[in-house]
C-alpha cells in the first residue's frame, strides 16, 4: 500500500514541506496522503502546483522518509489534510512519529519472537 507525499520538483530525496505544529505552534509536523486525490486536491488548494507534486511512495521508502523525518525534529505526521480546514485553524487528524516508529518495531521484534 502506497503512500502519497507533496514533494518539491527537481530533488531527488523526497523534500516536503514542515508545517508547525502543537498547541503552541513549537513542534513540526509533516503531511502523508493516504489518495492521490486528497494530495493533488491539497496540492492546488496549497498553490502549490508547479513547483511541488505528488509522489507516490512505496513502504520501505515511506518508512525511511518518516526515520529521516524524526531524525531531523519532526514530532507528527498529519494524515489527509485538507488545506481550507487547515488555513482556517482548524485541528487535523495527526499521529505522533515517534510512537508510530516504536509500534514498528515492537511489531518487527514480535515476528522475530515468534519466527524463532
Amino acid at each position: 500500500m502506497a503512500a502519497y507525499l507533496i514533494c518539491r520538483n527537481g530533488v531527488d530525496d523526497l523534500e516536503t514541506i514542515v508545517f508547525s505544529a502543537g498547541p503552541n505552534e513549537n513542534e513540526e509536523a509533516v503531511a502523508v496522503f493516504s489518495d492521490p486525490a486528497k494530495a493533488e486536491a491539497y496540492l492546488q488548494a496549497a498553490g502549490l502546483d508547479g513547483e511541488y507534486t505528488v509522489a507516490t511512495v512505496d513502504p520501505i521508502p515511506f518508512l525511511r522518509w518518516v526515520i529521516t523525518a524524526h531524525d531531523n525534529g519532526v514530532q507528527h505526521l498529519v494524515v489527509d489534510p485538507d488545506y481550507e480546514q487547515q488555513k482556517a485553524g482548524q485541528k487535523l487528524t495527526s499521529l505522533s512519529i515517534e510512537a508510530q516508529l516504536e509500534h514498528a518495531g515492537d511489531r518487527l521484534i514480535q515476528g522475530a519472537e515468534a519466527d524463532s
